[in-house]
């Protein structure tokens, strides 16, 4: 059997290469099935063998909204010479809709969360046009494409329920699959605690890096400054990344850029800081299962994806996303714990 693999929206360094490698690792493994990967990353060179080849495309640009575009001329004017070439008997689109051309089973991994989200993003903000013309545009096209598919896999149950109710489709038709992920070998003795924050996010806006932002504000008004923060941003990744980063500059806040954290810096930060999230939107949010694998503390949004996620999980405070009041006041009791 012939199945194509298709991701040519994939980012580098994103939850959406860890599942591009996983179907990767799944196809080496798979000798009775030939498989074609048409993907935008150039990095299975080296692996392909007499079952598994790659195809790669060039979509990639430095505006979301132009690398969109691009996938759409690619699919409009390229990618039925690539299925007819194929003819595969199955697709697995992991770019949340159905391939074009395609007249063959096919199964979509659906990804995005924006529909879902609790805001909505304007066009008129410049640091909010890429997520406006994904959560307007792009959305409502997910939404009437999507319901082609044959099946669709999710990540939590949450999004089973609301992807379910958002086309509509058949539950029965949508499967949950959790990512994949390995814990590397840790030292667990004698560990110190510490009043170290942080946060492991890209700076995007559903991160909602803001919210620490303004309790770090309202803890320095109260006096509270026995604490430290740390975000996995530099100030030079991104429009928000550098507001932030004056921001807390002016306002002379404890709250660090540390940069990107590989897993062997960032697992052991687990065990003996804490670990914000107050994201608002999430398929998944791999660093709340990683943070609760390895025992450590976590503040996060009081939100479904969250909840589903660390359910029974003891060293957790709950916070309302948005609440830059309620997030200081968490902040300010693990420092009093940690004393």
């Amino acid at each position: 059997m012939k199945i194509i693999v298709y991701d040519i929206a994939v980012s580098k360094g994103g939850g959406g290469e860890s599942i591009l490698d996983q179907y990767f690792n799944q196809a080496i493994s798979d000798t009775k099935n030939e498989w074609w990967f048409l993907v935008s990353l150039y990095k299975y060179n080296n692996a392909e063998n007499d079952h598994v080849h790659v195809v790669y495309v060039d979509v990639k640009r430095s505006s979301k909204i132009k690398s969109y575009f691009l996938r759409k001329k690619y699919e409009i004017f390229e990618l039925k010479k690539a299925i007819k070439a194929i003819e595969p008997d199955e697709v697995i689109s992991l770019q949340n809709m159905v391939v074009p051309w395609a007249k063959c089973k096919q199964t979509v991994y659906m990804h995005q969360p924006l529909q879902f989200a609790p805001v909505k993003y304007s066009f008129f903000r410049k640091e909010e046009r890429d997520f406006a013309f994904r959560q307007h545009i792009v959305c409502r096209i997910i939404r009437r494409n999507l319901r082609k598919a044959d099946k669709i896999i999710v990540q939590t149950f949450w999004m089973k329920k609301g992807v379910a109710e958002w086309l509509p489709y058949p539950e029965e038709q949508i499967v949950v699959e959790r990512p994949v992920f390995t814990l590397p070998v840790l030292e667990s003795k004698n560990l110190k605690l510490d009043n170290i924050f942080f946060f492991p996010a890209n700076a995007y806006l559903h991160k909602n890096h803001q919210v620490i932002v303004e309790a770090c504000k309202l803890l320095k008004k109260k006096g509270v400054n026995d604490y430290h923060v740390q975000f996995t941003l530099s100030p030079d990744s991104g429009i928000l990344a550098k507001k932030l980063f004056d921001e807390i500059q002016k306002e002379e806040l404890p709250i660090e850029f540390i940069g990107h954290l590989d897993k062997k810096t960032l697992f052991p930060k687990y065990q003996t800081s804490i670990m914000l999230f107050p994201s608002y939107v999430e398929t998944f949010g791999l660093p709340l299962l990683e943070a609760k694998t390895l025992g450590g503390r976590i503040i996060a949004s009081n939100l479904p994806f969250a909840h589903e996620i660390l359910d029974g999980y003891d060293s957790v405070k709950f916070v309302d996303w948005n609440d830059a009041s309620a997030w200081a006041d968490a902040i300010e009791k693990y420092i009093a714990k940690t004393e």
